[in-house]
């Protein structure tokens, strides 16, 4: 827990509130009281939640008024450029993932792994899981933009070492690096279902569940970034396989924690506020949206979700600036400050060297570019979400502009989803027929139906 040390770092009762969470993460108490133990703080959060959301600072955001859960404000954003022909930056986003891609080919060890970058802002001991899991998502993400086999290689290699390494036979993962569990295990199992969606290997996909069904065991955490982010393999589980189970984990995750626990101004309190904690709980709340079934039974649930959902993108457009970059977090009393002297290193990577350089946290380009990009690349895929393409494309833009990597993972993860976001808008926007239409993959088919179905919930007022 020491990568949370900042929590811990002040004296107030929300200090007590967070040491207790702390401390029974480290040390869980036996089954039946550790349930109990749960429930009390989950309870004792929703009520201070409630109290707080009554609040006028807590309510109403930055801009003075709550973000609206019907619609997407878009009208502040400048819409930009017209797309070409040769679509949003095309070029420029395939040469960011070029260059990430040779940094990691520096960075790539015997095993098929990556070793941990130098001056990088957080790696640990060892060879992390996070460190292989987004580094495969962005991979595939290329793959499929570019149809560049070398990319898929890297991303099975980086599977293998998963699957031979560090993923037991009864699905427990040996950890290094990074210890939050459910993150962890959620980052490893989605690389192997995201593999296992273009190869059809089945000794993925059988991999895959024994991972989620570890996560199902696990504890909900008191951090809701933690808490939901596993729902990023359990939703695409179910609809791989059926299994109820994996459905009734997603709910249960989602509406413990994210959707009770979001502030009326669309995000949520202290560090899960952060810009990149927010991006993996929208995520989580899209992916879980668009998993549950479109029925009665489900309509409540899923209309819920959809609000919550809306609520957190303009959110996202609340911290959006002009120059492309996002607010890394809200203001006081809504997040914690940082102190002064706190940075965030990064590596410049230049002639085969490594040289560190430091970003300001409000600059807008650290290393949660990945995370951001996802969350709305994710938002766009799944639920048509046509308006945050002005944002997405001058962040992507700016993105793919710099040559600092922060954390490769992330970059990896970033640079592929963007180059992905930049192929799908191109054939989106300059499709002249069907002697244009290129091959379906088999990402564009998952989307089917369920896109058309959630997007027309979502954006309904």
């Amino acid at each position: 827990m020491g990568f949370h040390s900042y929590r811990t770092s002040r004296s107030s009762p929300q200090d007590l509130y967070e040491r207790l969470w702390n401390l029974h993460d480290r040390h869980p108490l036996p089954y039946w009281l550790n349930v109990a133990a749960r429930r009390v703080l989950q309870f004792l959060r929703r009520l201070r939640i409630l109290f707080l959301s009554q609040r006028k600072p807590y309510r109403r955001g930055r801009k003075g008024r709550e973000r609206p859960v019907d619609r997407f404000e878009i009208s502040s954003v400048d819409p930009g450029s017209p797309h070409s022909d040769e679509g949003p930056e095309r070029e420029k986003a395939q040469r960011r993932f070029s260059q990430v891609h040779e940094v990691n080919q520096e960075l790539r060890n015997d095993q098929g792994a990556w070793i941990a970058q130098p001056q990088a802002i957080y790696h640990g001991d060892g060879i992390s899981i996070e460190e292989i899991g987004l580094r495969v998502t962005g991979y595939l993400a290329a793959y499929r933009a570019t149809g560049d086999s070398k990319y898929l290689q890297a991303a099975q290699q980086g599977c293998d070492y998963l699957r031979s390494e560090r993923i037991y036979a009864d699905g427990h993962i040996r950890l290094q690096g990074h210890l939050v569990i459910d993150i962890t295990y959620a980052f490893a199992g989605a690389a192997l279902l995201s593999l296992y969606e273009h190869t059809g290997d089945d000794q993925l996909l059988e991999t895959a569940c024994l991972v989620g069904d570890r996560l199902v065991d696990y504890h909900i955490s008191g951090s809701v970034n933690h808490a939901v982010t596993p729902v990023q393999l359990l939703a695409p589980l179910y609809q791989h396989t059926g299994n109820v189970r994996y459905r009734k984990e997603v709910r249960r995750r989602l509406f413990r924690t994210a959707v009770p626990m979001q502030m009326p101004y669309g995000g949520w309190l202290g560090h899960e506020s952060w810009i990149w904690y927010h991006a993996m709980i929208t995520k989580s709340l899209i992916l879980g949206y668009v998993s549950l079934p479109f029925d009665i039974k489900h309509q409540s649930e899923k209309d819920r979700l959809a609000q919550a959902i809306t609520a957190a993108l303009n959110r996202f457009v609340e911290d959006y600036r002009r120059n492309g970059s996002f607010r890394f977090r809200p203001e006081p009393p809504l997040c914690e400050t940082i102190d002064d002297e706190d940075h965030f290193s990064a590596s410049l990577f230049k002639d085969g060297q490594f040289q560190q350089v430091e970003t300001s946290p409000d600059d807008g380009y650290g290393h949660w570019n990945g995370y951001v990009l996802d969350a709305l690349v994710t938002a766009y895929e799944y639920l048509d979400a046509s308006e945050l393409v002005p944002i997405i494309d001058r962040f992507g833009s700016a993105v793919a502009s710099s040559r600092k990597v922060s954390r490769l993972e992330f970059d990896t993860l970033g640079a592929g989803r963007y180059l992905e976001y930049v192929d799908r808008i191109r054939n989106r926007y300059m499709y002249h027929g069907p002697e244009d239409e290129r091959p379906r993959t088999q990402d564009d088919r998952r989307e089917g139906d369920a896109v058309a179905r959630a997007s027309q919930t979502l954006t309904k007022t």
